[in-house]
């Protein structure tokens, strides 16, 4: 991060990626392994408007999948997995208004754009079929579906601080 306009206009970015592949204990790895990648990226722009107002945007965007782990019951098509993209943004407004009295107005949000579980093979066609006798899973994984959320919200305060009102010195929102 940095200044792009000296005094004005500020950014940061940072991101991380996870890549990970296990196998359960006791599994044989020949069956395939358990997938979790994560990736996550942040980024923020502060604008010093002029002396008297800030303005702050930020986004942070997370994704994941996770495969469950492949075993001698289960073979690779009847394993889920999961997968999301998720982003999470915000802003704020800061404006001075006099010596002793400012607002802020502040925005925050996250949304679940995907939210899917399926077979880890994508698979939605081919039923699923378990064999009681033998524990054996086919065909597909047991479930799947997509579950798009989501929440926003804003606040607005305004704060004033008295000095010397009804005996002391007061902040009033």
């Amino acid at each position: 991060g940095g200044p792009i306009l000296k005094d004005k206009l500020w950014f940061f970015w940072a991101g991380q990626l996870i890549d990970d592949r296990s196998v359960g204990v006791g599994v044989d790895p020949s069956y395939g392994a358990a997938l979790y990648r994560y990736n996550t990226t942040f980024g923020r722009l502060d604008w010093q408007i002029n002396k008297n107002n800030m303005f702050t945007l930020s986004c942070d965007f997370n994704f994941y999948r996770w495969e469950g782990t492949p075993n001698e019951f289960s073979p690779y098509e009847t394993v889920g997995s999961e997968d999301s993209w998720n982003p999470l943004p915000s802003a704020s407004w800061t404006s001075i208004l006099s010596q002793n009295t400012f607002f802020e107005i502040k925005y925050t949000g996250w949304w679940v754009s995907q939210f899917t579980v399926e077979a880890a093979n994508g698979n939605r066609v081919t039923p699923y079929h378990y064999d009681g006798a033998t524990g054996m899973a086919s065909g597909n994984f047991s479930y799947w579906g997509d579950w798009p959320q989501g929440q926003h919200q804003v606040q607005g305060t305004v704060t004033h601080f008295a000095e010397d009102f009804l005996q002391g010195d007061h902040e009033f929102k």
